[in-house]
């Protein structure tokens, strides 16, 4: 945060953040750190750029929130300790794409035809899960599945588990 002013807006309500961080990142060149929801519908953006550039965002998001929303404070710290960089919120956008690497993991793991033979296996599975299994089976194969597509996300369990048996039979 060498050399960078912390600009902060408070309003109550979310329409009026929102609001507040789009005039901002407009008005001037200025980098939107965060949003934090405080309690009772109190909602903080954090904003970060040069010090004449965060001034002038925060009177620009200022004149703004007015109109829209209930405005509650506004501050900006011309250059601030780096400890505070410690408690700002930062999302670290790297630990989401991990998770969504593993889901795509399980959800090649479910698709393929080994993995799903008998009925005790598929009774460990999730109905939401059999459904998205019912839903690939019909698009990736030719022969038509048991149940129609739309009746899919209507279909109870013990169903789902019949029909994916009776198509991985035809399959063969």
């Amino acid at each position: 945060m060498k050399n960078q002013a912390l600009g902060m807006i408070e309003t109550y309500g979310y329409v009026g953040a929102i609001e507040a961080a789009d005039v901002c990142v407009k008005a001037a060149n200025v980098e939107l750190v965060g949003c934090e929801f405080v309690r009772g519908g109190l909602v903080t953006i954090h904003i970060r750029g040069d010090v004449a550039a965060v001034k002038a965002s925060i009177d620009a998001a200022e004149a703004a929130v007015v109109k829209v929303g209930n405005l509650i404070s506004t501050h900006v710290i011309p250059r601030p300790s780096n400890d505070v960089e410690k408690i700002l919120p930062n999302p670290d956008p790297e630990p989401k794409k991990e998770k969504q690497e593993v889901k795509e993991e399980v959800k090649k793991e479910e698709g393929s035809d080994s993995s799903f033979k008998t009925t005790e296996e598929l009774k460990d599975i999730k109905t939401v899960d059999l459904r998205t299994l019912a839903r690939e089976l019909d698009d990736k194969y030719e022969a038509s599945f048991p149940i129609d597509r739309s009746e899919i996300r209507s279909a109870r369990k013990k169903e789902l588990i019949e029909a994916i048996l009776k198509f991985y039979e035809r399959v063969k």
